[in-house]
């Protein structure tokens, strides 16, 4: 029965980031397309340059959608979290993962304070 479980919540997780994912893409490509197509010679080569890193970027968040659904329908068919409760703690693994990366890690890596906290002494 755990098998099912995982199965259908895949599912919902894929379905729910995916449609997440597109929110946030497809105004960037209607975006390109629009200035591709109504752009003087020097400015659509720019935009049909951007369009590789952009292919590129979108192949990897494919990726990494599958990959956050998967770890969080295991937390939540497997373990005893709740659905919010497990695409949080899947989206915050991914950021973690993600910071070790040479290239992104700097800009999305989880930075320490700068200030002691209240209960820990200055050494």
């Amino acid at each position: 029965m755990r098998a099912f479980d995982y199965l259908i919540s895949l599912m919902v997780f894929e379905v729910i980031l995916s449609l997440l994912f597109g929110l946030c893409v497809i105004p960037i490509y209607v975006l390109l397309e629009l200035i591709g197509r109504n752009a003087h010679a020097s400015v659509l080569a720019f935009v049909e340059a951007l369009k590789v890193p952009f292919y590129v970027v979108v192949l990897a968040g494919i990726l990494s959608v599958s990959w956050v659904a998967h770890d969080a329908a295991r937390r939540f068919a497997v373990g005893s979290d709740t659905f919010w409760k497990a695409l949080t703690a899947a989206l915050v693994q991914a950021r973690f993962d993600a910071s070790f990366v040479p290239v992104i890690g700097k800009w999305i890596g989880i930075r320490r304070p700068d200030t002691p906290s209240i209960d820990r002494p200055i050494e």
